[in-house]
């Protein structure tokens, strides 16, 4: 049990955090004596302002949060290593759906752009975020990509909300395709949240890195189109009915087999040219704070993740 003194200590660095927009990582891996129970519980508060009931609570949020501390799985971390994930993939009998990898590297410097072509993206294999889009070798900015990727990977993201899956991932640089989608402003992103290998929902995101602003569309299994209702999502909630991809059986049959080993999984895909690429696997969306908005909603998600089994002794 920690003192009244950390607890206010807490709260102080964090508000801080928030009102001077100071760095978001280093201010929470200085808490690293906070224990993974409290920390969660602490920012669960600062966004509902009360404590999760993380044993025996039936939201959506309260449910993830007992998922990150008791739920352990040894194939979990190699699942959200967007390096590693990939032979989980091909073992799975879905190679086809991965995106072209042109390198993996331990450092920067290892990099050869001479034998890149002129679009691609890099980004890391142990967080969220980490990706950068090059559009034109020739005009890249090798200096300021060099020096964003290096401070990534001194990042360890399991700081951020305690996710213990990514604390040991060995961290790499990952070349791969540049994709686009010319049916749309951008590539549009498929989150299709999984529960005991059941597809329930499908985020569709769109419109990113326009000056539209991003943009979701919700839909159920069947393609139906339903209202955006979560504070989380509700600023990007948008009008455009996206039609049904002609893929769409082939993409729940996949996401239902690699999910079917887990309570709940997000399966991140993209569509280009009818082809389904993965994209990323998350097991905690926004570290247990992904339902913000009616209750009504976060008890429904909550109602289809059953952790029953898990308890104290599974940690």
């Amino acid at each position: 049990m920690f003192s009244i003194h950390s607890i206010f200590l807490f709260f102080s660095i964090m508000l801080y955090n928030g009102a001077m927009k100071l760095s978001s990582y280093f201010i929470r891996r200085a808490l690293f004596f906070i224990p993974d129970k409290l920390y969660i519980s602490l920012r669960y508060y600062l966004t509902y302002h009360k404590f999760p009931n993380i044993i025996n609570g039936i939201t959506f949020d309260e449910k993830i949060h007992k998922y990150i501390l008791y739920y352990k799985n040894e194939l979990m971390p190699n699942l959200v290593d967007k390096y590693k994930v990939r032979e989980y993939m091909i073992s799975k009998g879905y190679g086809h759906m991965l995106n072209e990898l042109y390198g993996v590297y331990d450092n920067f410097d290892d990099i050869d752009f001479s034998l890149l072509p002129e679009q691609f993206v890099l980004k890391t294999n142990h967080g969220c975020g980490f990706n950068i889009i090059i559009k034109s070798k020739t005009n890249m900015d090798i200096k300021k990509t060099k020096k964003q990727i290096n401070r990534w990977m001194h990042i360890n993201f399991f700081y951020y909300a305690r996710e213990w899956v990514y604390k040991k991932i060995d961290r790499k640089i990952i070349c791969e395709k540049y994709l686009e989608n010319i049916n749309y402003n951008g590539l549009n992103d498929y989150k299709i949240l999984c529960f005991h290998g059941t597809v329930k929902r499908i985020n569709v995101m769109y419109n990113r890195n326009t000056k539209d602003g991003l943009k979701v569309s919700i839909y159920d299994r069947e393609w139906n189109f339903l209202p955006v209702v979560t504070d989380s999502h509700i600023k990007y909630a948008g009008n455009l009915k996206i039609p049904k991809p002609s893929c769409l059986d082939e993409m729940i049959a996949m996401v239902e087999d690699i999910s079917s080993a887990f309570p709940f999984l997000r399966v991140d895909v993209y569509i280009v040219n009818n082809q389904i690429i993965l994209g990323e696997l998350t097991f905690y969306p926004s570290g247990g704070l992904l339902m913000r908005g009616p209750s009504s909603k976060n008890v429904k998600f909550g109602s289809w993740l059953q952790l029953d089994e898990i308890n104290k002794k599974n940690s």
